[in-house]
């Protein structure tokens, strides 16, 4: 039983020996007030009448003890289940008071009692390591017209329609659903009126109303700041409180609204005091319709400025505030609720990818994404350094408690990540946790910088774990297998959410070997979109029925697996012991009858009798059915009893998979998986230097191409010079390999890999530049960028990259048009190989040199590693990949197809040791090894050298990177060139 109910089992104790001792002391020192018999009515009268000798009083004060403890006593009595079950209590007439008292002693003690669980509780219910920032307000009002919806108005002012809970928050409305006609609401910054549409018809008041100003606090502001950026005096702070009814001026929160002194003038932002101003000053004309005033006198020099400053040039913002350069600071994204899974879809989508790109032919491209904004939005929430962390800590565990037995080693219930922290959730106490995890009452944790030993290999212990709580950096996953049968009840659309999530996440996770996904009840669309998902694990029942039925056989199967081995599934896979055995098997069932509840509550209870075995059940229902209900509010928050997390902690939000999210990434990964997806040709694109090159020979020609046209690039050679030469002052941006920079001047003292990626992506946007607009959505996606904070990266970015011998920046300051770019004359590698590329294909067998110059600029996987973020905590970079020219699956392409083209013209002209550093170049950008296109290249080399004992160890090392058995399995172009060039090695394989 988890702590709770273990410590309400002890508070009751503890009350019974408080309450329960003092009818045996009034016993010991007052006696019985109770007579032997019951006394006749003329002795009542005569005790009534006779001479007091103080025995009466006694008596009656005896009396009178004895009723309060039994009002009291009855009071504990109520109050204690009432606290169990966190419901109010039952009100007691005429027992007001003692039924207070008896409230307050109740909780005391389950408090004292359950130390422990407040432990595990406080992890759960911690702050999260990441600030959500507050929608900045404009001034700007939309009036509400009859039959407008939030919904609408949000796709009209901010383009999407999930966005109408900004609106909500940035207004305060507590009912995002009832919006009144005539009602005006604010709108945020980078609101754009796209035009009337249905339910959204109102129109913008562009007026602001003379008055006073009001100030919408931002994360960090202090109320004697503000004072001083709005009256020039900190000590009017108190006159700001006493306005707004603030008790304690220590105390304000973000995105609070304050109404400021009538004579408040903005003296222009300052620390702490950064927040939004609403309003106008009644100095200042409302309109067009009254003449503008003459300007005032100056102030005098001791009187504050009553101006605000100029606006700073973007030098001076050098220092600015940068603290959300690396920060995850998400605000109401697409898949927010979905980190986890988006990490994992993520994986998956480069898997299907890495399988695509084995078979492509030369010349070809595998098909971008239809939308490939799905990609970017997963990859802004994606966490891979949490699941990276979960995985790999799990497995090291279990290497660490093998040696241990079944009674000695711990009962699992969950996994609470923090960060990089992971904290394993258990329900008894075990003894201590092996080196490096820290002992904490009934938690397991290991901290942040813990090192881990290698673990490949080991099977994964929790194989059904899954989140039921996620935002970035903070995730709650429970071990379904050791609950069995859990309920999602509460907010039926919240619940579904939470059922959809489990499918995705147990579909598409890496600490699971294996687990089967049955789902019942879902229609049809849906039921394809769950198996698109991974259709190696996910699978359909007929019915809700057929699977209740089904899970009960295997509820015996588990239970005669285990009495025949003498081990429960969680020490079998800890201990390797017939780890197949063990596989779970996880039901998610929706839209259940009251026959299906019925047969899932007698289930419940075979669950219950055979404890941990295998089988899981997850049912979204209005009933609660079984041991371990999970509650969702209207809010989306968590209720999970079992585990002392209450509806009202507003810090962890149930993990959320919409319809139309499932259906995004599924319709994701249907288009790149091998089965439906096929390499697509590229047209040549000679314009652009992000572009994929072209190449137009046929992959059967096997013999050197013929010039296919002229060429034309007179700065070619001198841009090559020049890239060699580092005493050149131009910048050179390096993404044929990991990410790097070389500029003249100064280098940013922090967050280098931050400033790569800005001049990485203007170099990418070339002279079309970038608004900065655009700049912000794709450097800080889903977040609420300050002016300051963009001009700080900028400024800094243009120090490093420095001036041209002309003295002009080579970042240029956004001018009119409001675009960053950089200037021309910067050196790109991938620009480079790109025109050596073309200028090869142009020169036919002379342009082996052009080819070797391109391969020589190669250094690694093109980008490698550049969009891993820093920790859990950190924003995910390279987000804007997927929009872009430059992903790296394409540009490896290209590195092999280089090599590629560069080995026929060696192995043509009888030369085997340049098709040998071709093949290693192409490895180099390729570093899993992924083509077949070059493998089949070391075919040909190893035969043309006549070396069998390399050829047969190429064949062995392809089959074993293919995990094929015979050759016949490998594609059927490497097959045919093996039997080709080895027919020998072919037969003896």
């Amino acid at each position: 039983m988890i702590r709770r109910f273990l410590a309400a089992a002890a508070a009751t104790a503890a009350l019974i020996a408080i309450v329960g001792g003092v009818p045996v002391l009034l016993v010991v020192v007052a006696g019985n007030p109770l007579p032997a018999e019951v006394p006749a009515a003329d002795e009542v009268a005569s005790a009534l009448t006779a001479r007091d000798t103080g025995q009466l009083f006694l008596r009656t004060l005896t009396v009178v003890a004895w009723l309060a403890w039994a009002s009291f006593a009855l009071s504990v009595l109520v109050e204690i289940p009432a606290a169990i079950r966190r419901r109010p209590a039952l009100r007691l007439a005429g027992l007001g008071p003692q039924q207070r008292l008896a409230a307050a002693l109740v909780a005391a003690v389950i408090v004292g009692a359950s130390a422990p669980a407040v432990a595990t509780a406080s992890v759960t219910r911690a702050a999260p390591a990441y600030v959500v920032a507050a929608e900045q307000p404009t001034g700007q009002l939309y009036v509400v017209a009859p039959d407008d919806r939030l919904t609408a108005v949000a796709e009209r002012f901010l383009g999407e329609r999930r966005r109408y809970d900004d609106l909500a928050r940035l207004n305060g409305l507590p009912d995002p659903d009832r919006i009144a006609a005539g009602q005006k609401l604010v709108l945020p910054v980078g609101a754009v009126d796209r035009g009337a549409r249905p339910h959204a018809v109102g129109r913008v008041d562009d007026s602001k109303p003379a008055g006073p100003l009001s100030y919408v606090t931002a994360r960090g502001d202090r109320l004697a700041d503000i004072a001083v950026r709005l009256t020039g005096d900190p000590d009017r702070y108190r006159e700001i409180a006493q306005l707004n009814g603030i008790r304690d001026p220590d105390r304000i929160g973000a995105s609070q609204r304050l109404q400021l002194p009538a004579d408040a003038a903005d003296r222009g932002p300052r620390g702490h005091a950064t927040g939004t101003i609403l309003g106008r000053p009644v100095s200042q004309p409302p309109a067009a319709a009254e003449p503008t005033p003459p300007p005032p006198d100056p102030a005098p020099p001791s009187a504050p400025a009553a101006e605000a400053p100029p606006p700073a040039s973007p030098t001076d913002d050098a220092d600015a505030d940068d603290n959300v350069l690396d920060q995850l600071v998400l605000i109401g994204v697409p898949l927010m609720a979905a980190g986890l899974l988006a990490t994992l879809a993520l994986a998956l989508l480069r898997r299907h990818r890495r399988r695509l790109l084995e078979r492509r032919p030369v010349d070809a491209r595998i098909a971008d994404p239809a939308e490939p904004r799905i990609e970017s939005d997963m990859r802004v929430v994606a966490q891979p350094v949490a699941v990276d962390r979960l995985d790999h800590a799990l497995r090291a565990l279990s290497i660490e408690l093998a040696d241990r037995d079944a009674l000695t080693l711990p009962d699992f219930i969950g996994v609470w990540m923090e960060g990089d922290t992971v904290h394993t959730l258990l329900t008894r106490q075990p003894p201590a946790p092996p080196a490096p995890w820290e002992h904490e009452e009934l938690t397991w944790t290991l901290p942040a910088d813990a090192g881990l030993p290698e673990a490949d290999g080991q099977l994964a212990p929790l194989p059904a774990l899954a989140a039921v709580g996620s935002q970035p950096g903070m995730h709650l996953l429970l071990d379904l297998e050791r609950l069995g049968l859990v309920t999602i009840t509460g907010d039926t659309g919240r619940a579904e959410n939470l059922l959809r999530y489990l499918a995705g996440e147990l579909a598409c996770n890496t600490w699971s070997d294996h687990v089967d996904v049955i789902v019942a009840g879902f229609d049809a669309d849906e039921t394809a979109d769950l198996i698109a998902l991974n259709a190696d694990r996910v699978t359909a029942a007929a019915n809700t029925r057929a699977a209740i039925d089904r899970a009960r056989r295997r509820v015996e199967q588990a239970v005669a697996s285990m009495d025949r081995v003498g081990t429960d599934p969680l020490t079998g896979r800890i201990q390797d012991i017939v780890a197949d055995a063990w596989m779970p098997q996880v039901y998610l069932v929706k839209d259940p009858t009251m026959d299906d509840l019925t047969a899932l509550q007698r289930l419940d209870k075979e669950l219950d009798n055979a404890g941990r075995c295998t089988v899981v059940v997850v049912v979204v229902s209005t009933e609660q059915v079984g041991r371990w209900p999970v509650h969702i509010d209207d809010d989306g928050r968590l209720s999970i009893d079992f585990l002392g997390l209450a509806g009202t902690d507003e810090t962890l939000e149930a993990a959320s998979l919409s319809r139309t999210e499932l259906g995004a990434i599924s319709g994701l990964l249907r288009q790149v998986s091998p089965s439906t997806a096929a390499p697509e040709e590229q047209p040549a694109v000679a314009d652009a230097a992000s572009s994929v090159p072209s190449i137009v020979v046929p992959i059967a020609a096997p013999t050197p191409r013929t010039p296919s046209r002229a060429h034309n690039d007179p700065t070619l050679d001198r841009d090559l010079r020049d890239w060699a030469d580092p005493a050149i002052p131009r910048p050179r941006i390096s993404i044929l390999g990991p990410a790097m920079v070389e500029a003249a001047g100064v280098a940013p003292a922090d967050r280098p890999r931050f400033y790569t990626e800005i001049v990485v992506y203007l170099a990418t946007r070339g002279e079309r530049g970038v608004l900065s607009d655009q700049l912000d959505e794709a450097l800080w996606p889903g977040q609420r960028v300050k002016v300051t904070t963009r001009r700080s990266a900028m400024t800094r970015t243009r120090r490093w990259l420095g001036s041209g011998a002309d003295g002009e920046p080579w970042l240029p300051e956004a001018t009119a048009d409001r675009r960053y770019r950089l200037r021309d004359g910067y050196l790109l590698d991938w620009d480079l190989f790109r025109r050596l590329r073309e200028r090869s294909d142009s020169r036919g067998p002379a342009g082996m040199s052009d080819l070797r110059l391109a391969l020589g600029l190669v250094r690694g996987e093109p980008l490698a590693g550049a969009d891993m973020a820093y920790s859990s905590v950190a924003r995910n970079p390279y987000t804007w990949l997927p929009n872009s020219d430059i992903q790296p699956h394409h540009l490896t392409s290209a590195v092999v197809d280089a090599a590629h083209r560069l080995v026929e013209l060696c192995l043509a002209s009888g030369g085997t040791a340049g098709a040998r550093w071709a093949v290693e170049r192409a490895w180099t950008a390729d570093r899993y090894r992924t083509s077949d296109i070059t493998w089949r290249d070391m075919l040909r080399v190893a035969a043309a050298d006549g070396n069998t004992a390399e050829l047969q160890q190429t064949v062995t090392d392809l089959m074993e990177s293919r995990d094929a058995e015979v050759p016949e399995d490998l594609d059927s172009e490497t097959y045919q060139t093996l039997c080709e060039v080895a027919p020998d090695v072919v037969g003896r394989s």
